[in-house]
């Protein structure tokens, strides 16, 4: 079956971005398979963003896909 792996597996945002900033996160998808392509989509959740949001990674290769974080509102 298809496998995955996000790169960097640490926290993506940090819990200090001022209030209509925005800290972007830079991570590589890569699938793991030999044979089957990936598909992946990331749903949107207020204040996250990731582009692409969605698309498909060839066997043995690598996406990079760019994380946002971008708070409108106070609070954790």
């Amino acid at each position: 079956p298809p496998r995955s792996t996000l790169f960097p597996y640490t926290t993506l945002f940090r819990s200090d971005c001022p209030l209509n900033e925005r800290v972007d996160t830079l991570c590589s998808v890569t699938n793991n398979c030999n044979i089957l392509p990936v598909n992946f989509q990331f749903r949107r959740i207020a204040h996250f963003r990731a582009h692409p949001a969605s698309g498909k990674i060839n066997p043995g290769k690598s996406e990079n896909i760019i994380f946002s974080f971008q708070p409108n509102q106070i609070g954790k």
